[in-house]
């Protein structure tokens, strides 16, 4: 049954005809979009990301506040300590219901502690500022979506986070945020915690300098992408296709370090593939990237 689903909706996107005016646009705002820190990948919908004052009293009014009640108290006691010189120290969490639209929204704080067990007030500011601004234009789009629509968007909007990675030398938080208007959009934003520093790194951060790194992923993951195709005729990808051609990893793509060493590629929906695909990632073995990578940040 899912098989003969997957087939009909790779035949429909197969079919469909696309201007060579909206494919311009559709590359031009997916460039534009991963320029910023929210990177709006999303084809089928628009973000315009305004804050109003309106939207700014909603959100007090709705307590976007940190939970200070018994229950809270006893939960934060039991947030575990998540390495030598990071840690989860709490979060700030809301639900939603205004007629047919709602929210849960689960958001962490992180504090940074340095080689002295004193807390770095620097990183700890920067990377929850760096979260903070990430997840409040979600949140401030799903308001103003409420206010214009009266609760009557039907529109499902998740936030919450995971741990991903975990060593002696790298902390990584991922944000995974859904927001479902008719259909779905996914994404994923992750943020790395160099804990021999202490300081926010990026995927050049990871890499020897003067090697062009982003042309050696290009090149893997648009292999692993063919070799899907080949294996399973379900699967398309913006690669090898006019006006849809897949340019490649960016600057600010988002990846994290898994358990068995390997460098995780994240890409939200659209981004990669059509709509029907989903959030995709790609695996790359050490192996195939050794000669170019930092080896302290792939230890356990």
């Amino acid at each position: 049954m899912k098989k003969n689903v997957l087939s009909n909706m790779k035949k429909a996107y197969d079919n469909i005809e696309i201007p060579e005016e909206l494919q311009e646009r559709v590359k031009q705002g997916i460039k534009t979009g991963k320029q910023k820190e929210g990177k709006n990948t999303t084809i089928c919908m628009k973000w315009s990301f305004r804050i109003g004052s309106v939207i700014a009293a909603a959100v007090l009014a709705f307590g976007l506040l940190l939970h200070f009640n018994e229950k809270a108290a006893y939960a934060l006691s039991k947030v575990p300590v998540l390495g030598n010189i990071v840690k989860i120290v709490t979060f700030r969490d809301f639900e939603d219901n205004t007629g047919e639209m709602s929210a849960s929204v689960r958001v962490p704080e992180v504090k940074v502690t340095g080689k002295d067990q004193k807390a770095d007030e620097d990183a700890s500011k920067k990377l929850n500022a760096q979260i903070k601004k990430y997840t409040d234009k979600i949140i401030d789009e799903y308001w103003k979506d409420v206010k214009e629509t009266k609760g009557k968007g039907r529109e499902n909007v998740t936030i919450d986070y995971e741990v991903v990675t975990n060593t002696k030398r790298l902390f990584s938080l991922k944000i995974n945020s859904s927001v479902q208007i008719n259909t779905s959009s996914d994404e994923a934003k992750v943020y790395h915690i160099d804990k021999k520093t202490g300081k926010c790194i990026t995927l050049e951060d990871i890499f020897k300098d003067n090697t062009d790194y982003r042309a050696v992923l290009t090149k893997e993951i648009k292999k692993q992408m063919r070799n899907n195709m080949k294996t399973d005729k379900e699967k398309v990808y913006f690669i090898d296709k006019k006006g849809m051609n897949w340019t490649g990893v960016g600057k600010e793509a988002d990846f994290y370090i898994n358990n068995k060493k390997e460098l995780v590629m994240l890409f939200d929906k659209y981004e990669v593939a059509p709509g029907y695909m989903g959030a995709c990632q790609f695996c790359i073995p050490q192996e195939r990237i050794q000669n170019i990578i930092k080896k302290e940040y792939f230890v356990k």
